[in-house]
């Protein structure tokens, strides 16, 4: 059995002429030509139809991209509405970052009015120092506040003594929140400097150690008449005169650290007490009572002539015991003893 070509080119050469459609029927009918295997051609027709689809979606895709870069879409207002959504959530967290602002600093404004006229004093004078700390504010023995036309800590004056009894000024006003602080600065020259209430309370009262500070800080508060007080230079004790049996520099009550007091007349009769039971005592001023070795003192003993007798040993401010002292030398001291030694700092006796 031939294929159809071969077929077709036989019955040419019998017939002279291509055969029919019919005739080639017929010779597949009868045996003579083998049918063409439809199955070879069928990828053919497969891969025929998919590249047409293939180019069909090839097409419109470019069609598309150059209808975009031939006709590009207007810009929308997607970025100007973010913009402008933006600049109104920066206003309104500015908005509420003033507020909350405005929130703390009445909060603050309110806990300085709660506090007590020391406590704000105290404040006052920790602030100033941080801002001048060559000043001797804060080593003051006491301290003081003089409020101008009755103003209180807001329109005044701070006031206390440095160690060489130098009267020390600083005038301060408050307005709202913020503080002034006036004053005369190392040059000789008149400073101001300022400050915040909330800055103040931040540093020196809202922590539990820096508000303890500030506690302690007001126990040293005092009026102006006490300051001012305070400063008097101490009677100190005329060694000479005493020698001499003049005692009005010894005379007065002197108490120590253990309770005890001495209470010395002018007649020279003294109360001594000891654990709250008063004595009397009588002042020896007579040559043989006297010593004015390197530790000055009388001699005293009961008036009901009972033994009891001792040594008032005499100590002027900045006379230190030489056999050792404890005491306050800034002071004037008595020792009731019947030896010498070193004491105990509560064994002397200070002016009441």
């Amino acid at each position: 059995m031939i294929n159809k070509k071969a077929w077709e080119k036989s019955f040419r050469q019998v017939n002279g002429r291509d055969p029919n459609e019919n005739e080639y029927q017929k010779a597949v009918l009868h045996g003579l030509v083998k049918e063409p295997d439809t199955r070879t051609r069928s990828p053919k027709k497969a891969y025929i139809i998919i590249g047409i689809i293939v180019g069909a979606f090839l097409l419109i895709v470019i069609t598309f991209l150059s209808t975009l870069l031939l006709f590009p879409v207007p810009k929308s207002n997607h970025t100007e509405s973010f913009n402008t959504g933006s600049v109104e959530s920066v206003s309104s967290s500015s908005s509420s970052s003033q507020s909350s602002s405005s929130d703390t600093s009445q909060q603050d404004l309110t806990t300085w009015k709660n506090l007590s006229l020391n406590e704000q004093i105290a404040l006052l004078a920790q602030s100033y120092t941080a801002i001048n700390p060559q000043t001797t504010l804060l080593s003051a023995d006491k301290i003081a506040m003089t409020a101008n036309d009755d103003k209180g800590v807001n329109d005044g004056f701070i006031q206390w003594y440095d160690n060489t009894h130098n009267l020390n000024r600083l005038d301060v006003l408050i307005d709202n929140e913020t503080i002034s602080f006036s004053y005369i600065g190392p040059t000789g020259q008149s400073e101001r400097k300022k400050d915040k209430i909330s800055t103040i309370l931040s540093n020196y009262f809202k922590a539990s150690t820096a508000k303890k500070t500030t506690e302690t800080l007001a126990l040293k508060m005092v009026t102006p008449a006490e300051l001012y007080k305070s400063n008097v230079s101490e009677k100190d004790l005329d060694i000479a005169a005493i020698s001499n049996g003049d005692i009005s520099s010894l005379v007065g009550s002197w108490k120590n650290g253990n309770g005890d007091i001495i209470s010395i007349n002018a007649d020279k009769t003294a109360i001594v007490t000891f654990d709250k039971v008063p004595h009397l005592y009588n002042i020896f001023t007579t040559s043989k009572h006297v010593n004015n070795g390197d530790i000055p003192s009388i001699g005293m003993g009961p008036s009901s002539g009972e033994i009891g007798g001792a040594a008032l040993a005499l100590f002027r401010i900045d006379f230190k015991n030489p056999d050792g002292d404890q005491s306050d030398t800034t002071k004037s001291r008595l020792l009731m003893t019947q030896s010498r030694g070193n004491f105990p700092t509560n064994s002397y006796y200070y002016r009441k």
